[in-house]
């Protein structure tokens, strides 16, 4: 069942008596759909990510939360104190250290998550050959994770999660690594991942979310500054000029509000 993500009241601390890095966060993210959690570095995205993947919660005991998530028909008083894989699946901004890094080819390492949940014989290697299919891997099957590229370590951790088939993506920054083709190929997989799969991602940018999302959250200092779809982002430009790249933009809709941003998104992400 692909869940719905509720979010309220959350305050997040590392440790008690140091400063709020999450902050009153409220949130709510339509099953099926995505989510963009936009703003500089240092807004408290990468955090909300990791509390959502459960990872603050099984790795900071020294943690105070406060608040409450749904995710699905989960409830979560204040925040998951485990790791949801295979549930959720969460795509680090560091992709090397999210591979097992004890697996000598693509194809190996892409089977690691399969072992670990159990699953052998056919299925084990149907999903590792749709995975290589999937995300342009199959010519790298059999290469070592060490000798490849920033954007095929890229793929190849984000196709390592997709094999356990989880219904939440959390995707930090998943286009930093990677060239224009390979951004292309990331928007058609983000737009069909939806069938499946709730996915928030975080950039600090918009073109790439203006391809893909559906909610746009801007946030900043650990708040969340605003949150609505967009018509409403692209029509709310101006507030965030200190925080996000819009220079270009606002002069793109100074010209024409709808169609030409359409077009520079076509130009881009396709």
């Amino acid at each position: 069942m692909v869940p719905t993500i509720d979010i309220r009241s959350l305050h997040y601390q590392y440790f008690e008596g140091t400063p709020t890095v999450l902050t009153d966060i409220n949130l709510h993210v339509l099953s099926g759909s995505c989510a963009a959690l936009l703003g500089p570095a240092g807004a408290g995205k990468t955090t909300l990510l990791q509390v959502l993947s459960g990872v603050v919660g099984s790795q900071f005991t020294t943690g105070k939360a406060d608040g409450r998530i749904l995710i699905g028909d989960q409830e979560f008083l204040p925040i998951p104190s485990r790791v949801l894989f295979p549930e959720v699946g969460y795509l680090m901004q560091d992709v090397s250290v999210q591979l097992s890094g004890i697996k000598e080819t693509v194809a190996e390492e892409l089977a690691f998550s399969l072992d670990n949940l159990g699953i052998t014989g056919d299925e084990r290697s149907r999903r590792v050959s749709a995975a290589l299919s999937e995300f342009d891997l199959a010519h790298l099957a059999h290469r070592a994770p060490s000798r490849l590229s920033g954007g095929e370590l890229q793929r190849v951790a984000l196709a390592s999660l997709l094999v356990s088939n989880p219904s939440l993506l959390l995707l930090d920054e998943p286009i930093s690594a990677l060239d224009s083709m390979a951004q292309q190929r990331m928007v058609s997989f983000i737009r069909s991942a939806k069938r499946t799969a709730t996915v928030l991602l975080s950039d600090s940018g918009i073109d790439f979310a203006l391809a893909v999302a559906d909610l746009f959250v801007v946030m900043d200092g650990g708040r969340i500054l605003f949150t609505g779809n967009r018509n409403q982002f692209l029509n709310s430009l101006q507030s965030f000029s200190h925080l996000l790249p819009i220079s270009l933009w606002d002069e793109v809709l100074s010209q024409s509000r709808r169609m030409t941003v359409d077009s520079r998104i076509t130009r881009v992400f396709t």
